[in-house]
């Protein structure tokens, strides 16, 4: 216990110098440390669905979809995906090597393609108009997630999604800036997309989908979630 009480003074003083830190950098910059994202509006968000985990997002998502995502890890999240959403294909894109192996009975049976290199690279070599989602939970810098959205977008079928992890301008495990929320936003406000659906998390990593403007106005049953779930 003891032990305990002095870890919790160390921290408690850690803490502290970070502030003071975090204050002088804000004096010196004259700027905020911390990006605070642009505003959403009421018609932004009026379509929006609210779920209490991005495991019941996925629910939403349509069976027989062809979807991606952005940044795999360990694959773990990739296998939530298969179980829930039951995908036609799943293009997973990492920089790094993806080596869970219970993805492997996936990928003999063609439901998964993985793509090792640069998200935007990886993007731009697919047609447009061809994924009926895209999750994104790479880079999490203000200038990736701007990248990452630039990438994707027109790969989207009319009325797809773009569904982003970790939509927060702070992470608090990490004591780090996060770029996601002030970068979807933008987006959404300058291209005119809605939030359809909103995912809680408890530390505030929180989930956002936005719908791509159907041009034909006919949005069918895309990211509107399936009965009974």
């Amino acid at each position: 216990m003891k032990k305990l009480e002095e870890i919790e003074i160390e921290l408690n003083s850690l803490h502290n110098r970070a502030r003071e830190l975090l204050r002088q950098w804000e004096l010196e910059a004259n700027q905020p440390y911390i990006s605070w994202a642009q505003q959403l509006r009421a018609d932004n968000i009026k379509e929006c669905n609210l779920f209490i985990s991005r495991e019941e997002l996925l629910s939403a998502l349509p069976e027989n979809s062809i979807g991606a995502e952005v940044g795999v890890a360990q694959g773990e999240f990739s296998l939530r995906i298969m179980e829930i959403v039951h995908p036609r294909m799943l293009h997973l894109i990492d920089s790094e090597q993806i080596s869970n192996m219970r993805i492997r009975p996936y990928i003999d049976s063609q439901n998964i393609k993985i793509h090792r290199g640069d998200s935007g690279t990886v993007l731009s070599k697919f047609e447009n108009n061809y994924f009926d989602w895209v999750y994104i939970d790479a880079d999490h810098t203000l200038e990736g997630v701007k990248r990452d959205i630039v990438a994707a977008k027109d790969k989207l079928v009319d009325g797809g999604l773009l569904i982003f992890n970790d939509y927060t301008c702070w992470s608090p495990l990490e004591y780090l800036r996060y770029g996601v929320m002030q970068a979807v936003n933008e987006f959404i406000i300058d291209e005119g997309w809605r939030v359809v659906h909103f995912a809680l998390h408890p530390l505030g990593y929180h989930d956002i989908a936005i719908r791509k403007p159907d041009k034909a106005s006919v949005a069918g049953n895309l990211g509107v979630p399936k009965s009974g779930s």
